[in-house]
């Protein structure tokens, strides 16, 4: 069973294995297997096991970056059953609305493409009401983001999203150590509680919701952003922001897009 190691890189080592193990699986079965293929069906309880052998140790880790790491291969196991077994493509889907996807690897780039962009975008399954980008660009005369400018503006945000995720983990440390540990402990929800502790238990959640989820969710998806623009595989324009404007989130439908 998987477990934190000692070391930063050994962590990020082994979880990039498993993270590209849980991509190309799928995305080979993508391509060359039929859609009611047998090796589909078996493939995702090999996922699932996959995801569930980081799901223990990091459930005891207070870190919010490592928990979102996870849950992308969680996102990635469901994102895979849709387009195995739910809503199954194959190698001549792929290829719809495409010049010149001859190669395996190109199918392949394609395959894993689609299993990154849950969302399809630019691509002939895209959902509907995704954000644009944002009017920075607009407002520069750019019409599409440039490369660099789009890296550099990713990785400013990436940077802050970070550092204060950080400081989040500190305080809610520093306040759970500070703890009378004498006092005993209680299990389930104390209700008759003063009302100070109330309006803390309101304001701790709605902050939780409208802010630490929403940098955690956007932190991992502007990490590849990065990578995938950074490597050529992608386009700028392939990457608009993960969420609307906090403004525009007053209906379902607005906040999940």
């Amino acid at each position: 069973m998987y477990g934190l190691r000692s070391s930063l890189l050994g962590n990020l080592v082994e979880f990039g294995c498993f993270y590209l193990i849980q991509h190309l699986l799928p995305a080979t079965l993508l391509i060359a297997t039929p859609k009611r293929s047998p090796l589909r069906y078996a493939c995702i309880p090999c996922m699932i096991w996959i995801a569930s052998q980081f799901i223990h140790p990091i459930a005891s880790s207070s870190s919010p970056t490592w928990c979102q790491m996870v849950s992308q291969l969680i996102i990635v196991t469901v994102q895979a059953t849709h387009l195995l077994l739910i809503n199954p493509l194959d190698r001549q889907n792929l290829s719809r609305g495409a010049t010149h996807v001859r190669s395996y690897g190109t199918h392949l780039v394609r395959a894993v493409r689609l299993l990154v962009h849950t969302r399809g975008v630019n691509t002939p399954w895209q959902v509907k009401n995704v954000p644009s980008h944002p009017g920075y660009y607009a407002r520069r005369g750019m019409s599409t983001p440039p490369r660099g400018r789009f890296l550099l503006r990713q990785s400013l945000i990436l940077a802050w999203q970070y550092l204060a995720l950080d400081i989040v983990q500190t305080v809610s440390l520093q306040q759970t150590s500070g703890l009378d540990s004498q006092k005993p402990m209680v299990s389930g929800i104390q209700w008759n509680v003063p009302a100070e502790q109330w309006i803390e238990r309101v304001i701790t959640h709605l902050s939780l919701w409208f802010f630490v989820t929403r940098v955690i969710g956007d932190s991992a998806y502007c990490t590849l952003s990065i990578i995938f623009v950074g490597l050529g595989v992608d386009s700028p324009s392939d990457w608009p922001p993960a969420w609307g404007r906090m403004a525009d989130a007053y209906t379902l439908r607005n906040f999940w897009g």
